[in-house]
């Protein structure tokens, strides 16, 4: 199982900061939390473009960053998702 560990935008849609998920890679795992939870797939997503993970989010595996989908997941892996806030 992988801990996902979510913050701000994507904590507000799924409702609570931590979920498990068994998943091989970085895809598998956000196509489960988009068929869970279908409105994360604009956060998680470019628009569009089911393949490439939105500019918006901050996504860490085991305290590294991760953008490619192919990344692989280990069993009792960490993976954080934050989207990013800014201001003017």
């Amino acid at each position: 199982m992988i801990k996902v560990e979510l913050f701000f935008v994507p904590k507000n849609i799924v409702g609570r900061e931590e979920i498990f998920l068994p998943a091989k890679n970085l895809k598998e795992l956000l196509n489960k939390l988009v068929r869970d939870y279908p409105e994360l797939k604009e956060v998680l997503f470019k628009k569009g473009r089911k393949r490439e993970v939105s500019d918006h989010l901050i996504i860490m595996v085991d305290g590294l960053s991760a953008r490619k989908l192919k990344t692989p997941l280990k069993n009792g892996a960490t993976v954080i998702i934050f989207s990013v806030i800014s201001g003017g």
